[in-house]
């Protein structure tokens, strides 16, 4: 496995036919990411008082 985008092909193997993927790339999974540990981040700020 070399990025993301394989990650996502060999998982999407796996999943049974029903399950549908919440990211279709790995460029979205990855902008998701980015994006929760931006919130995770403003939040443990808040709750030490920073």
């Amino acid at each position: 496995m070399k990025n993301v985008g394989d990650l996502m092909q060999r998982l999407q193997k796996m999943m049974p036919a029903h399950i549908k993927p919440a990211f279709k790339t790995g460029e979205e999974l990855l902008a998701w990411q980015k994006e929760q540990g931006a919130i995770r981040s403003a939040l443990s700020n808040v709750k030490i008082g920073r």
